[in-house]
Order: C-alpha cells, then sequence, then structure tokens
C-alpha cells in the first residue's frame, strides 16, 4: 500500500534500494508532530544503539518547535 508517492528515496552512495522497501519521509525543521515521532524513535532505539538516539534528540533540539 502506498499512502502518498511524493518522494523518491536513493541511497546517497549509489547503492541499489530494495523495490520492496517502504519509507516514510519527515520534516523535522518545520513539523511538530514530525520532531514527535523522531524523539519517540530515539527513545524506541535507545536500548540497543544510544549514540544514534543521542544524535537524533541533539539534530531535533536544533528545530525544536513548540506546540
Amino acid at each position: 500500500m502506498t499512502l502518498y508517492q511524493k518522494y523518491s528515496v536513493v541511497k546517497t552512495d549509489g547503492s541499489p534500494v530494495d523495490p520492496r522497501a517502504q519509507y516514510f519521509v519527515l520534516r523535522i525543521d518545520t513539523d511538530y508532530a514530525a520532531q514527535i515521532v523522531m524523539l519517540a524513535y530515539a527513545n524506541a532505539i535507545e536500548g540497543e544503539n544510544k549514540k544514534f538516539a543521542d544524535q537524533i534528540r541533539a539534530w531535533v533540539a536544533a528545530y525544536e518547535i513548540r506546540a
């Protein structure tokens, strides 16, 4: 199922993307809901990858929007 095909996802190194993969693009600099989602993701992965979770939190904090 495709919700809305607005973006094409490519890997920066040029390697192929799995044609069956599903992606959801979020804009965190202007979308408060996207920021909430990214912080929830950071919380979900913290146990397995704390460094990445902390990087996500710092990234979101740079654009933090107050609802």
